[in-house]
């Protein structure tokens, strides 16, 4: 198994290079895509009982987070507030995760 994994990051790793090697010189494109990249990833790799998106926590007395690039909640339990296209608003006891998003792989060095 640790071989597999090995693959497997080797593969979450190519993808980022690939987005740098073609855009070199406008780092909103490249965050943009790379959030794409991991968001799909997430997807293949975790449970489909939780949902992989970006928007809104809403928490129980009405406060509105700060966008979340990276967005895991329980989609099996709890139906998004609202949702546009890809962007969702979800009530915080939903929330799983909401990983900050490293940009390491673009770091020149």
């Amino acid at each position: 198994m640790k071989k597999y994994f090995e693959y497997v990051n080797f593969e979450l790793l190519n993808k980022f290079c690939q987005v740098k090697q073609l855009i070199k010189k406008h780092n909103p494109t490249i965050e943009t895509l790379t959030e794409e990249i991991l968001r799909a990833f997430l997807k293949n790799y975790l449970p489909r009982r939780v949902s992989i998106e970006q928007g809104f926590i809403l928490s129980k007395d009405g406060e509105m987070s700060r966008q979340c690039n990276i967005l895991i909640y329980d989609s099996n339990l709890f139906a998004p507030f609202y949702r546009i296209n890809d962007i969702v608003i979800v009530p915080s006891e939903s929330v799983k995760k909401s990983p900050a998003i490293p940009y390491w792989p673009y770091r020149q060095r």
